[in-house]
């Protein structure tokens, strides 16, 4: 003996709806940002040294992302790292944000908290062994 059974129902969307469906999100995003040209990696080393093709850009303006903190020393510079340098979501400690690149902001203030996204724009400015941003732009992402 064989069961068979014959759905009689509707089948569910139908493929035209969800290409419609598709494609009006793909409208709805808004147009990607530009990316940043380099990471903070690629300029300094985790000891906080300039490396080699950081030397080749040192006078040029360049655009990097990452997360901004205070300095540890007093100062007007603060830190863009590639991870945010602040207390670990898990466990509650600070761990080592890796490779960080002094930064002197155009402005005064700068109101972004440390684990916010920052877009950081500015000419690098080699100071002995070490790089810094000098007249940097700091904007939200």
């Amino acid at each position: 003996m064989t069961l068979r059974i014959r759905c009689t129902h509707d089948r569910g969307v139908a493929r035209r709806h969800v290409l419609t469906g598709v494609a009006a999100l793909i409208a709805l995003v808004p147009a990607g940002r530009a990316k940043a040209d380099h990471r903070v990696s690629d300029l300094v080393g985790d000891d906080g040294m300039a490396l080699p093709r950081a030397r080749d850009l040192v006078g040029q303006v360049v655009r990097l992302r990452g997360y901004i903190s205070q300095g540890a020393e007093a100062g007007p510079d603060y830190l863009l790292t590639e991870s945010p340098n602040a207390p670990c979501q898990l466990c509650g400690l600070t761990h080592d944000a890796g490779a960080a690149l002094r930064v002197q902001p155009a402005e005064s203030e700068v109101s972004a908290s440390a684990v916010q996204v920052v877009e950081v724009t500015g000419r690098i400015e080699q100071q002995g062994d070490s790089l810094r941003l000098i007249d940097a732009r700091i904007a939200i992402v």
